[in-house]
C-alpha cells in the first residue's frame, strides 16, 4: 500500500515538473525569444526646412533659434519694395492697354459709318452708271436713223464713261474702309491680348508679394537659424529647420539576422539616454524597404570577379 502511494506521489511530482517545463519553455518563446535589441537607434522627426521662393534681402526676421511657433506663424520678410514698383508699372500697362482698346472700338463704329457711306454712295453710282447705260443704248438706235445728232451719242458715251469711273472709285472706297476696318478689329484683338498678358503678370506678382511673407507650415520649434536681417537670399537658400511638436519616431537599425521574426504592429520598449530611468513604450511602424547604404548620395560597390576590369 506504501509502495502504490509512493509511485503516485512520484508520477504526480513527474507531472508537475513536466508541466513547469511546458509553462516556461512556452513564456520563453512568447515573451523573451522574439525580443531582440540595438544600440544603433536615433529618435528621428520629419522635419521641415523654411527656404524662399523668391531672391531679394531680408527686410525683417521675426524668430529666434529654439523658438516655438504655431502654424501661419511670420518667420520671415523679403523685401518687397521691387515687386511693388514692377506691379504699379504693369497696372499702368493694362490701364493704357484699356485706353487702347476703348480708342480702337470707337474708330471702328466711326469706320462702320464711313462704310455706310461709302456704301450708299457706291449704289447712287450704281444707279448713275446703269441709266448711263440705258440712256446710251436708246441714243444709239436714234443716232443710226438720223433722229439724234452724233454729239448726243458722245455726250451719253461720256456720261457712262464717267459713271464707270465713279463706280469703280466708290467700289474701291468701300473696300479699302472695310480692310481698314478688319485691321481695327486685329488691333482690338491684338490690344485685348496684351492687355490678358499684362493681367497674368499682375497675378504672376500678386503671387510672388504673397510669397515675400514666409510663414511656418506647421506647428513646431525652430532651429538652426541661418538668416539676419539685410542678407540677399536666393530661391530654395535654407534658412532654419522647424521640427513638428509631439510627431517623432524613433529610427532603429538592426542586423539582418535579427530581422526575421520582427513585423509591424509589434510593441517595443525604447529607452533615451537624456532619460535612462525612463522606458518609453512603441509599436513597429513599419520596415525601410532597403538599407541606409542604397539611399545614400553615394552607393557603395561591392562588384567583385568578372565584374572586374584590369587594363593590360
Amino acid at each position: 500500500m506504501a509502495t502504490a502511494k509512493r509511485l503516485f506521489n512520484l508520477l504526480v511530482l513527474c507531472w508537475a515538473l513536466g508541466l513547469t517545463a511546458w509553462l516556461g519553455h512556452a513564456w520563453w518563446r512568447d515573451h523573451v525569444r522574439p525580443f531582440e535589441s540595438t544600440d544603433n537607434a536615433y529618435v528621428r522627426a520629419h522635419m521641415a526646412r523654411i527656404s524662399p521662393r523668391i531672391g531679394g534681402y531680408v527686410k525683417t526676421v521675426r524668430f529666434e533659434d529654439n523658438q516655438a511657433v504655431a502654424a501661419g506663424a511670420l518667420l520671415v520678410e523679403v523685401d518687397d519694395a521691387p515687386l511693388r514698383a514692377e506691379r504699379a508699372r504693369v497696372e499702368a500697362e493694362v490701364a493704357a492697354q484699356d485706353r487702347r482698346r476703348d480708342a480702337l472700338l470707337a474708330e471702328r463704329e466711326v469706320q462702320n459709318a464711313r462704310i455706310a457711306q461709302h456704301v450708299a454712295a457706291y449704289g447712287a453710282a450704281l444707279a448713275n452708271f446703269e441709266r448711263a447705260q440705258k440712256d446710251l443704248a436708246r441714243l444709239a438706235g436714234l443716232v443710226e436713223d438720223g433722229s439724234v445728232p452724233a454729239q448726243q451719242r458722245d455726250a451719253a458715251e461720256q456720261a457712262l464713261a464717267v459713271a464707270r469711273a465713279s463706280l469703280a472709285e466708290h467700289r474701291a472706297r468701300t473696300e479699302e474702309a472695310t480692310r481698314q476696318r478688319a485691321a481695327l478689329a486685329a488691333q482690338v484683338e491684338e490690344a485685348l491680348a496684351a492687355r490678358a498678358v499684362a493681367i497674368a503678370a499682375l497675378a504672376r506678382l500678386d503671387v510672388d508679394l504673397a510669397q515675400t511673407r514666409i510663414t511656418a507650415p506647421f506647428a513646431g520649434v525652430l532651429g538652426n537659424r541661418a538668416v539676419q536681417v539685410g542678407q540677399l537670399v536666393q530661391p530654395g537658400a535654407v534658412l532654419a529647420y522647424l521640427v513638428p511638436q509631439g510627431e517623432f519616431f524613433v529610427e532603429a537599425n538592426f542586423k539582418e539576422t535579427q530581422l526575421a521574426e520582427m513585423a509591424v504592429g509589434q510593441t517595443a520598449e525604447v529607452r533615451v539616454d537624456a532619460y535612462p530611468e525612463r522606458a518609453f513604450s512603441g509599436v513597429v511602424d513599419s520596415t525601410a524597404p532597403a538599407s541606409g547604404a542604397e539611399f545614400s548620395i553615394l552607393p557603395p560597390e561591392n562588384a567583385t570577379g568578372n565584374f572586374t576590369k584590369i587594363v593590360r
